[in-house]
């Protein structure tokens, strides 16, 4: 019974892995990579500005520790918790700003397939009745800069 439930198993898995797509997903077109551009771009905004905003908190919270001195009797349990938050917060600024550039690139880079790649018809010659006919093809072009 084991034998069976096992190998009914392998087959299934193995007309699942090696079937054809009935329905193929679409390739993208210049407004789906203009589209994921412009989100990318405002995920990099949300992130510049979050880690700018966590970095500078963090910044003015580690001055003002720094300010109320670090004499005898000037430390409490509470002044380390807020020199630790200060920080978490500063480097985690950093981190989100850090992080953020590379959504800027991804943008850039999508920004530039979008204009590089178009929809156009292209005369094409073929051959006809013994002769040559340059008939209209429509045709993806993809622009590559050297």
């Amino acid at each position: 019974m084991k034998k069976i439930i096992v190998f009914a198993m392998l087959m299934i898995i193995s007309a699942a892995s090696f079937s054809q797509q009935t329905k193929p997903s679409p390739a993208l077109t210049n407004q789906d990579y203009l589209q994921k551009s412009k989100n990318q771009k405002t995920i990099f905004y949300i992130l510049a500005g979050t880690g700018g905003v966590m970095t500078t908190v963090g910044l003015i919270m580690g001055l003002n520790e720094l300010s109320k001195g670090y004499g005898p009797g000037s430390g409490s349990a509470s002044d380390n918790n807020n020199d630790a938050l200060a920080a978490t917060l500063s480097f985690s600024g950093l981190a989100l700003m850090l992080g953020s550039s590379f959504m800027y690139k991804a943008s850039v880079r999508n920004k530039k397939k979008a204009n590089s790649i178009s929809l156009k018809n292209e005369t094409v010659p073929l051959l006809q009745n013994s002769s040559f006919v340059n008939r209209p093809v429509p045709s993806l072009t993809l622009k590559i800069s050297l």
